[in-house]
């Protein structure tokens, strides 16, 4: 009887493992450790990290890597650190509210190197390094924070024992037990500043650097070396306006030359043409007639009008390109991005539904409850079971790094007797009709819905 129950007590330990932390002790069934790859763009990372500090419910656990919280979970890790013995039982009361659990470089492996987006995400044990490791493999170190300017977005941050991603403008995404307990935004401290100047959560970092799997390019778009054309940011929403700053035009290139938008990748611009184009000597288009604010500045909108049906445009690679006149050449062209608005999370609870967007979305834009069978393609003829627009209870932050927009709604389905919420989704539509650009699986949560 001695042997059967060890033998049991080994099969749970083993299960345990298997089942609260993603990865086998069988380092070598999984791809080797690549760091040198370029897993994304400092643009999308930043994105990451504002995306799961403001749209996720996240708690501090030392040794987790955006596990959802669970007893069993604070159980496993409860040996892990001090720290996890004794908040322990207030992690414990955030379990039924559908909380994810982190620890610093936990979201740097999650997010930057794994692919997490809340429900699935590429565990590789032979990357799963500890902050000095990721500190260790970082290039153009620098122990300076003279200024903000010096810092890239994207950059790596790190101090003894801790880690966090800098997002732009003085602002850090890091995941800590104090203050908010979980990832959260906060100020960096620079040299000449002490923690103890700031009414908002700030952290004083020793060292920054360049994270190698991390593709590094500036917030704003470098003008081309001819320097006739420059955009204001490299990364829109869907529908946002874009300054086109010209410079350096002579008079005859001044006098018929325009910018237009095109799809990237198309080498014939008659393929790419999205009908988005203006004047630069007066602002004039068949989309928008007002003029220019000076004579070096146009603006664009980040859509299409194809048949002069405006539909802003999704996420991806297009470009703004100067051209000299109907006749003339292509004087300059630069590459912008697209960041469609998604879905974050979509949980039930006691009759009701949450839904967490980020990203840019219009008044018109609205999300549906469809069921995964029934309303397989939605449409007017195959309405959903309940609907409702995304911007009444918005709120609207702008958040240290471009222009992000993040909206919280929440209503009532009590009435519909859902039975299995796995057979039922939540989707986005970005108009006033059926045009979807996200959709999310329903998570059942305990308890009404407790946000930070």
């Amino acid at each position: 009887m001695k042997t059967k129950k060890t033998f049991v007590i080994i099969v749970l330990a083993i299960l345990l493992c298997h089942t609260f932390v993603p990865f086998s002790s069988h380092a070598e069934d999984y791809p080797p450790a690549d760091f040198t790859t370029k897993r994304m763009n400092n643009d999308e990372a930043v994105r990451k990290m504002i995306d799961l500090a403001l749209g996720y419910n996240t708690v501090y656990v030392n040794g987790t890597v955006g596990q959802q919280l669970s007893d069993d979970l604070i159980e496993y890790t409860y040996n892990k650190s001090d720290g996890n013995k004794d908040r322990a039982n207030e992690n414990k009361a955030l379990v039924p509210y559908h909380y994810y659990a982190f620890d610093c470089s936990g979201i740097v492996k999650a997010l930057l190197l794994w692919e997490w987006d809340g429900d699935n995400y590429n565990y590789n044990p032979n990357e799963d390094v500890n902050q000095d490791t990721l500190r260790d493999l970082c290039t153009s170190t620098s122990t300076s924070f003279v200024s903000y300017d010096a810092i890239m977005p994207g950059e790596f941050l790190y101090k003894a024992g801790h880690c966090g991603i800098y997002i732009g403008n003085g602002y850090a995404v890091e995941c800590t037990p104090i203050w908010n307990n979980g990832v959260q935004i906060t100020k960096v401290v620079l040299d000449h500043e002490n923690q103890s100047d700031f009414s908002e959560p700030a952290t004083e970092w020793d060292k920054h650097g360049l994270l190698p799997f991390i593709s590094y390019v500036y917030d704003t778009i470098e003008p081309q070396s001819n320097n006739k054309l420059q955009l204001d940011k490299r990364v829109y929403n869907p529908g946002e306006q874009i300054q086109v700053t010209l410079k350096g035009l002579n008079s005859s290139e001044y006098a018929d030359a325009y910018v237009s938008i095109y799809m990237a990748g198309f080498p014939n611009y008659q393929n790419g043409y999205l009908n988005n184009w203006c004047y630069v000597n007066t602002g004039d288009h068949t989309v928008s007639k007002s003029a220019p604010k000076s004579i070096e500045t146009v603006y664009l909108d980040a859509a299409s009008y194809i048949l002069d049906e405006r539909q802003p445009l999704t996420g991806g690679t297009y470009k703004v390109v100067l051209f000299a006149g109907t006749s003339g050449g292509v004087l300059a062209e630069v590459e912008f991005e697209i960041c469609d608005p998604k879905i974050n999370e979509a949980v039930y609870a006691d009759g009701w539904i949450e839904v967490r967007i980020s990203g840019h979305i219009e008044e018109d834009a609205w999300v549906g409850l469809y069921s995964k069978e029934l309303n397989a393609n939605p449409s007017s003829s195959n309405p959903s079971l309940a609907w409702h627009y995304a911007l009444p209870e918005v709120t609207n932050r702008k958040i240290f790094y471009g222009s992000y927009r993040y909206t919280r709604i929440r209503f009532d389905v009590s009435k519909l007797n859902l039975t299995n919420l796995k057979d039922y989704k939540i989707i986005l539509f970005i108009d006033d009709n059926y045009q979807q650009v996200s959709d999310r699986n329903i998570a059942v949560i305990a308890h009404t819905a407790m946000y930070i």
